[in-house]
């Protein structure tokens, strides 16, 4: 069920209640009796227990979805952390990898062969960078998985964290 309907249908129910409690008041107006009057103030206590019910919920719901939402970013920035850490071990490897392979292979005609692409990955400099990329496509892949980030606008936000790593 939508996020906006859940947390709608309680809110239309507490508008429920109060507006039957109100129209309830109004059609057995005046009460003479204090015996009426104690069945109404009976009533309108159970209407405002349903409500505080329905709040609590309300609560809870948003309480377990900021401590999902808590995890998640606790653990994507420990990986994160570790990733910008990587980096900078291997940021001399990465600038000579795309000075002395990926450009001059960019540069020449030899972009379409996939063997040269193939012949990359057993290069001495480029092995260490394995670890390197793995990092991103782990890092990638958790958040695409996240049943936490339903929409490609929530994912972005750390896509656009990821790509921003740079070492300084």
């Amino acid at each position: 069920m939508n996020i906006i309907v859940r947390k709608i249908i309680p809110i239309i129910l507490c508008i429920a209640i109060i507006g039957g409690s109100i129209v309830f008041f109004i059609t057995d107006y005046p009460y003479k009796e204090l015996e009426d009057w104690a069945n109404l103030a009976t009533y309108l206590g159970v209407s405002l227990s349903v409500i505080s019910v329905v709040f609590i919920y309300l609560t809870y719901q948003s309480q377990t979805t900021m401590s999902s939402i808590l995890q998640f970013e606790s653990t994507f920035f420990q990986w994160y952390q570790l990733h910008i850490e990587l980096q900078k071990e291997l940021k001399n490897q990465i600038a000579e990898c795309v000075q002395r392979i990926v450009i001059p292979k960019l540069m020449s005609a030899e972009i379409i062969n996939l063997k040269t692409f193939e012949s990359l990955a057993q290069d001495s400099i480029a092995r260490p960078l394995h670890s390197y990329y793995r990092s991103i496509y782990q890092l990638i892949k958790y958040i695409k998985l996240s049943s936490i980030l339903s929409s490609y606008k929530q994912r972005k936000k750390y896509y656009d964290i990821l790509l921003s790593a740079k070492v300084h």
